[in-house]
C-alpha cells in the first residue's frame, strides 16, 4: 500500500514573489516555542515614506521583547483585563525625517514565547503611518482583515499579517488531531507526505502522480476539525 512505501523525501520549493502586504517572514513557528519573528513592510503609503508602525500581539502570546531597529526606537504597551494580559501593542517610530519618496521597505522584529495552539493562524492588525516628506501630510494604511478563508466575506480591508503556528514534529511519522478547518495544505510542503484515513497529499509531483494512480488512495484537500491525521518528516 502507497501508506508504507513512500519514503522517498518530498522536494521543498520556495517561491521568490515579491510580498506586496505586510507580513510576518520567519522561520517555521512550533507551538509552545520561543521565536523571533520579522515584520516586513515593503513599501509606504500611496506614494509616501513610513514614519511609524504600530503592530497588536495577542495576549496568548508569552512577553514580548522588540529588537533593536535603525529604523528608530520602540515602545510596547501591554494591554490588561484585571489581572489577565490581553495584548501587546508594539510601536516602531523613525528618529529622523522621512525620505522624499516612497523608495525603501523595512523589517521590524520581536522576540517572545509562541502560544501552545498548534495548526492556527494567528493575526497581528497593524496600521502603517506615513508622511509627505514637504507637506507633512499623513496618511496611514490599515493591515487589519482577518477574513483569512472566509470565501463568503465580502471584507475589502487590507490582510493583517500573519503567522501559522505548527506542532512540534520529530523526524519520521508524527500524528496530530486537527482542531481548525485547513484549506492551504502548503503549510505542509516541508513534509513528505500527509496522510488523512485512505487521502495523501504531498508538495512533491512525482509523490503526487503515485498517489492519483494508486486504486486505494485519493488526493487530500483540505482537513476538517476534529481529523486524525498522520504526516512523515
Amino acid at each position: 500500500m502507497l501508506f508504507s512505501v513512500l519514503t522517498v523525501p518530498a522536494a521543498l520549493f520556495v517561491s521568490a514573489t515579491v510580498q506586496a502586504h505586510v507580513s510576518v517572514t520567519s522561520k517555521t513557528a512550533f507551538a509552545g516555542s520561543y521565536y523571533e519573528a520579522t515584520l516586513a513592510v515593503p513599501h509606504g503609503c500611496d506614494g509616501d515614506d513610513t514614519y511609524k508602525v504600530v503592530m497588536t500581539i495577542p495576549g496568548t502570546f508569552g512577553k514580548v521583547r522588540a529588537i533593536h531597529s535603525s529604523f528608530g526606537p520602540s515602545s510596547i504597551e501591554t494591554i490588561m483585563d484585571g489581572e489577565t494580559i490581553t495584548s501587546y501593542t508594539v510601536t516602531w517610530e523613525r528618529s529622523g525625517n522621512v525620505s522624499e519618496a516612497d523608495t525603501e521597505s523595512y523589517n521590524f522584529g520581536f522576540r517572545t514565547k509562541l502560544p501552545d495552539t498548534p495548526f492556527t493562524s494567528i493575526h497581528f492588525p497593524t496600521v502603517q503611518y506615513c508622511r509627505d516628506d514637504e507637506t507633512l501630510e499623513e496618511s496611514t494604511s490599515e493591515w487589519v482583515g482577518t477574513a483569512g478563508h472566509d470565501h463568503d466575506s465580502t471584507s475589502d480591508e487590507l490582510p493583517a499579517p500573519s503567522l501559522f503556528i505548527y506542532p512540534k514534529r520529530y523526524p519520521g511519522w508524527n500524528q496530530y488531531t486537527v482542531d481548525e478547518h485547513i484549506h492551504d495544505l502548503s503549510v505542509f510542503d516541508d513534509a513528505e507526505i500527509v496522510w488523512f484515513g485512505t487521502s495523501a497529499y504531498s508538495s512533491n509531483p512525482v509523490t503526487m502522480e503515485m498517489i492519483r494512480a494508486d486504486g486505494n488512495a485519493g488526493v487530500l484537500e483540505q482537513i476538517h476539525p476534529g481529523s486524525e491525521i498522520w504526516v512523515k518528516y
